[in-house]
Formats: structure tokens, sequence, C-alpha cells
């Protein structure tokens, strides 16, 4: 089954109990998981410098294990708590976001032995992020996640 027909009846179960809004969020997530599904990266980097642990490391790795357990939390509570969903929707978008960031400021301390790695601004992680793509010094396993696509491009 193609991706259009899969989120055709997705929409038709999901819209029966819920509000419209939230047929934009289904969209998003089901079409990233679909897309999604098995990638794997690799580091065409030389990453061979040995790696200290640091307080900063840590913390970084303790921030990012209770942001996946508190969506997970609040996944539970939502299936639990349907009405629930409202309020939590918005927030799980904003702690997703959170977490990718913290990710790739881990990756980006892994691949440069730099402390420095944790005081990136979210503009500047993403613009280094792009270059190693554009690079290829990050590869994708999937050929779509190794491009960088403006917004209308994205789109199309």
């Amino acid at each position: 089954m193609n991706l259009k027909e899969w989120v055709k009846i997705k929409d038709v179960e999901y819209a029966r109990g819920h509000p419209a809004n939230f047929m934009t969020h289904l969209h998003y997530v089901s079409c990233f998981n679909q897309l999604s599904k098995n990638l794997k990266l690799d580091c065409k980097i030389d990453i061979s410098a040995k790696i200290k642990e640091t307080k900063y490391l840590a913390k970084k790795i303790h921030l990012i294990n209770l942001l996946i357990e508190n969506l997970k939390e609040e996944y539970k509570l939502i299936l639990n708590n349907p009405p629930f969903a409202e309020v939590c929707i918005p927030w799980i978008a904003v702690k997703s976001y959170y977490l990718i960031f913290n990710l790739l400021l881990v990756i980006r301390y892994l691949i440069t032995n730099d402390e420095n790695s944790f005081n990136s601004s979210h503009y500047n992680i993403l613009k280094e992020f792009k270059s190693y793509l554009k690079n290829n010094n990050l590869i994708y396993n999937k050929d779509n996640f190794n491009k960088v696509y403006n917004g209308k491009s994205a789109l199309n």
C-alpha cells in the first residue's frame, strides 16, 4: 500500500474521535514514521580521537533520557485519557524538537571532541549538520534524508 492510501485510511479512522486540528499532527507523525523506518546514519568523519566523559556530556545524555521517558509517559496518559491529548499535543512537538536538538549537540561533541558543542545555538547546529549532509560527511541509508530542502521544495 502506498503512503497516500495509508494516510487516507488512517484519516478516516482517526477523524471519528479526534478534533480536526489533530489531523495535521497525525500526517506529520505518520509520514515521518513511514519515511524513517529502519533509518541508519553513517559518519564519514574521522572520530578516532578519544572522547572524554564530561559532566556536560553526562548532563545532556541525562536530559535526553528524561525527554524520551517524558514523551513515553505522555503517550500512555493520552491512551488512557484521550481528552487530555488536546493539552499534550502542542508540547509533544516542542519536547520532540528539543530532544532532536540535544541529540545533535551530543553528536557534534562526539564528532568534534569540543565541549563548546554543548553551547551551540539552534541556528548554528542546524547549519553545521546541513553542511555535514551536503558534504557527505554524514550519510543516511535513505536518500531523502541526505538532501537539504528549503520550505518550498520540501512541500513539493
